[in-house]
Parts: C-alpha cells; sequence; structure tokens
C-alpha cells in the first residue's frame, strides 16, 4: 500500500470516531435519535 493511502485511511478513521464521540455526546440533550424518528413518525 502506498502511503498516501494509509494516511487518507488513518484521516478518514480518526474522523468517524470523533463523528461517533460527538453524537454520542449530543444524545442526551436531545433524546437521540430514537425519540427524533419516533416523533415524526407518530405526527403523521
Amino acid at each position: 500500500m502506498s502511503t498516501i493511502f494509509i494516511l487518507l485511511m488513518a484521516i478518514i478513521i480518526i474522523a468517524c470516531i470523533l463523528l461517533a464521540i460527538i453524537i454520542l455526546a449530543q444524545n442526551p440533550k436531545g433524546g437521540g435519535l430514537s425519540g427524533t424518528f419516533g416523533g415524526a413518525s407518530s405526527a403523521s
């Protein structure tokens, strides 16, 4: 594998982990995704 490919994969993995941490940190405030989709489905 080339060095550029390895660097790109590392950046993508780090970005995914950071996104997961941010989303999990926001769950207690808004009730999570299930509350959002549950409210949308019950409204329709």
